[in-house]
């Protein structure tokens, strides 16, 4: 029986404050891997929406993204805007 498993198998934080994240996809067939994972990769930066993120990253950035480091790379980005 063919399955297809999804998991999320790192997540980081940057000094920035950005979190990365990877989601590996492996396909089952009776339970054993069939061929290589498939792997894709995603960022977010403080302050970005949390909707549609898979749960364990979103608690992840919610516990990363205090207030002070949303202000902090807001500021930066102000800071390198054009003017």
């Amino acid at each position: 029986m063919l399955e297809k498993q999804t998991v999320i198998d790192e997540i980081s934080l940057t000094e920035s404050g950005a979190i990365l994240y990877r989601e590996r996809t492996t396909i089952l067939n009776d339970g054993q891997p069939l061929g290589l994972p498939l792997f894709a990769r995603y960022s977010l930066s403080p302050g970005d929406s949390l909707d549609n993120v898979p749960s364990e990253v979103a608690d992840f950035c919610r516990w990363a993204w205090t207030p002070e480091r949303i202000a902090n790379y807001t500021e930066r980005l102000r800071q390198s805007a054009p003017l």
